[in-house]
C-alpha cells in the first residue's frame, strides 16, 4: 500500500470513529449497544492474560476512553495512554483524574514515537485490524524497540467478520473499515471464536519475537518468529 493510499485508509478509519466522538462510552468503544453487560467479563479475560505489572511502565495504544488504562494504572508504575480521537482521550482523562500515574497523547499508532527500551508492556486491544500488512510489521518492529528486555506486547483482535454500527440508534449503517482478511489468515483455527489474544515477548539477543497464543483455540506451543525474515 503506497503512502497516499495509506493516508486515505487512515482517514476512513478516523471518519468512522469520529461518528462516535459525541458519545464516548463503553457502547461506542465496543460497537455494541449491550456492551455494559459484556464489558466486565471481556476485560477480566484480557487482564488475566497479562504479566505482573508492579513497578512496570506501560503504553496503552488505541486506549479509547480508558477501559484498560484505569486498571493498568492501578498496578503499573506508569501508563501512557494514546488514541487518535480527541474526545475519547478527553473522556479517558475525565475518568482517571484521581490517578496520578497516567499521561495522555492524541495520535495514531502508526506515527507514535517512543524512546527505545522505555516500557515493559505495549498493550493493544482491537488495533492491528486497522493497519495494513506493512504497517503491522512496522508497528511490531517499533514496539519491540520500545520494549525493555523481557517486556511484552499484547495483541487482541477479532477473528470474524467486521463489526457494524447499525445498532447505534440506526443512525450509522457503515461497516467498521478494518483489514479483516489479514486476521482471518493470521488467526487460522480460531474461526469458531470471536477474538484471539496474543502475547509477544521481547527476548535478549537477536531481534526475535516469541509468539504465544493465549486464548481461543490454545495452540499450546511457542513459536520464535524472526520478524526480519518477512519484511
Amino acid at each position: 500500500m503506497d503512502t497516499m493510499a495509506a493516508e486515505v485508509r487512515r482517514d476512513s478509519f478516523k471518519t468512522f470513529w469520529d461518528k462516535f466522538s459525541d458519545k464516548p462510552d463503553t457502547n461506542s468503544m465496543m460497537l455494541n449497544q449491550t456492551a455494559n453487560d459484556l464489558e466486565a467479563s471481556d476485560r477480566a479475560d484480557i487482564l488475566s492474560s497479562l504479566p505482573h505489572l508492579t513497578n512496570k511502565d506501560v503504553v496503552d495504544i488505541g486506549a479509547g476512553i480508558g477501559r484498560f488504562t484505569t486498571v493498568l494504572a492501578e498496578t503499573a508504575r506508569w501508563v501512557h495512554s494514546t488514541d487518535f480521537i480527541e474526545s475519547f482521550i478527553a473522556k479517558n482523562q475525565e475518568r482517571n483524574t484521581h490517578m496520578g500515574n497516567i499521561s495522555y497523547q492524541i495520535g495514531d499508532a502508526v506515527h507514535l514515537q517512543m524512546d527505545e527500551k522505555s516500557v515493559d508492556l505495549v498493550f493493544t486491544n482491537w488495533l492491528m485490524m486497522y493497519l495494513s500488512d506493512r504497517e503491522v510489521i512496522e508497528f511490531l518492529f517499533n514496539a519491540m524497540r520500545w520494549l525493555r528486555a523481557d517486556g511484552y506486547l499484547h495483541l487482541r483482535e477479532s477473528c470474524s467478520e467486521p463489526s457494524t454500527a447499525r445498532w447505534y440508534g440506526h443512525l450509522i449503517a457503515s461497516t467498521n473499515p478494518t483489514f479483516m482478511d489479514f486476521f482471518k489468515f493470521t488467526c487460522f483455527g480460531t474461526f469458531h471464536v470471536h477474538s484471539c489474544y496474543l502475547l509477544l515477548e521481547q527476548s535478549e539477543g537477536p531481534p526475535v519475537v516469541v509468539y504465544t497464543p493465549i486464548y481461543g483455540c490454545w495452540f499450546g506451543s511457542r513459536l520464535v518468529w524472526p520478524l526480519q525474515t518477512i519484511v
